[in-house]
């Protein structure tokens, strides 16, 4: 909630459970928040208070045993009509994968582990240029193989290079016609989105599996592909994705970008294969990039040449970000809003520059009293309690036995979102239900 000037993503009352052998993990709960197009929105809280899984929930890949219970996550990727909002929990999974590094991507925690340790840089950098950008990278291949035939006199090189765009020629056919029909499928989800009626429900599901089952179908190529001594033509379509990845890495400021693409993860530093995790979420130029707290495992160094990387990247490559964090000074510096979360619960959102000038939430007070500054001579202010067990949440307002303010009304019933003024939201019994 709170953005500003149209919306690209808005996450409504999104509620994530885990099962355990002890009980029911109320993870998230009804949590609400918008992006707006070109806006850097931080998700900030304390560790556990289920920033990560929020994020995940959106990407759909919280795993067995979590799942997700309740709420609407809309995303508005058609220019022409923004009222038009596409809800992910209710897409196929092979239209998650089609966005997922494409219009929406995430740098995850920790590089090391999001880096496959038997492929090169170059290949998993590539590889989303492969699966999203083939067409582009096919008619650019079939272009350059058409400027070396025109050039060649050498009569049997020129018939191996014929041959070669003629297959790239079949596949860049055969690649569109599968779009077009993916393209066909979700123009139509698209058109009976808001329909309620049992018979669009019917059509949904039906369309929907219709898009899981679509596969891209090529017999020759597919045969040419088995063949030891023919599958090499396709090293020329290797060669231009490893070509746009060296450019990609280049634009990042990778120094010496060839060879940086030639190895492998345990071969970089940590601060450099943070860099390459970027490159392939950045890859495809994404409507929306989040990132899961991309610096949290780095030297004060590293991390503030990956922020200021970010930051400048924002106006060249991505539309907006979703930046997950536990660092107040961090948002402080390069966000825009804030949403503040306690345990499962988005408790306040606002304006970084309200938030720190005029906290509404006690556990937004507490936060910011704890926070260390030039100026501060006393001990640090410390929150008193602990975080609550998520089995067993507290009733009503989770943060009620921690707050110092809490009141009868708070363990009974959970206070709802409330603008307090404008662009500024809270959910706490000490403000007035004046605006909803």
């Amino acid at each position: 909630m709170g953005a500003a000037e149209g919306t690209l993503l808005r996450v409504r009352d999104l509620s994530v459970e885990f099962d355990s052998q002890e009980g029911t993990v109320h993870a998230v709960d009804r949590v609400s928040f918008d992006v707006a197009p070109g806006e850097l929105v931080g998700l900030v809280g304390e560790s556990g208070c289920g920033k990560s899984v929020t994020v995940r929930s959106m990407m759909r890949i919280v795993q067995s045993p979590g799942r997700i219970a309740d709420g609407r996550i809309l995303v508005f990727f058609d220019e022409g009509d923004k009222s038009k909002g596409i809800d992910l929990l209710e897409r196929s999974e092979a239209f998650m994968t089609s966005i997922r590094g494409d219009r929406i991507s995430m740098i995850f925690q920790e590089a090391s582990t999001s880096l496959n340790p038997v492929l090169s840089i170059g290949e998993q950098v590539g590889e989303s240029f492969y699966f999203h950008r083939r067409a582009e990278m096919l008619g650019e291949t079939i272009e350059e193989l058409g400027r070396e035939i025109a050039s060649s006199r050498f009569f049997p090189a020129a018939s191996w290079k014929r041959f070669q765009r003629a297959l790239f020629s079949m596949e860049l056919a055969s690649h569109r016609a599968y779009d077009a029909e993916i393209l066909a499928i979700d123009n139509e989800l698209l058109r009976i989105e808001d329909r309620e009626d049992p018979e669009a429900a019917h059509r949904r599901e039906l369309l929907n599996r219709r898009r899981d089952r679509l596969h891209e179908r090529n017999g020759l190529v597919e045969l040419l592909r088995r063949l030891p001594f023919l599958s090499c033509y396709r090293r020329r379509l290797q060669r231009t994705i490893r070509a746009r990845v060296v450019e990609l890495l280049r634009e990042l400021g990778v120094p010496n970008p060839e060879h940086i693409a030639a190895c492998y993860p345990h071969e970089l530093s940590g601060g450099m294969q943070q860099r390459i995790v970027i490159a392939i979420a950045l890859a495809c130029h994404p409507l929306l990039l989040i990132a899961d707290e991309p610096t949290s495992n780095l030297d004060v160094t590293i991390q503030a040449q990956i922020v200021e990387l970010i930051k400048a990247l924002r106006s060249k490559i991505i539309s907006s970000v979703l930046y997950i964090t536990h660092d107040l000074g961090l948002v402080a510096e390069i966000c825009e809003r804030a949403s503040i979360m306690y345990a499962g619960d988005v408790v306040e959102t606002a304006k970084v520059r309200e938030i720190f000038r005029d906290p509404l939430h006690p556990y937004t007070r507490g936060l910011l009293r704890s926070v260390p500054t030039a100026e501060r001579v006393q001990e640090l202010a410390t929150i008193p309690g602990t975080v609550p067990n998520l089995i067993k949440p507290p009733t009503g307002c989770r943060f009620h036995p921690r707050c110092p303010s809490a009141m009868e009304i708070c363990p009974r019933s959970k206070p709802p979102t409330i603008e307090r003024s404008p662009g500024h939201y809270v959910a706490c019994w000490l403000y007035p239900e004046t605006k909803r």
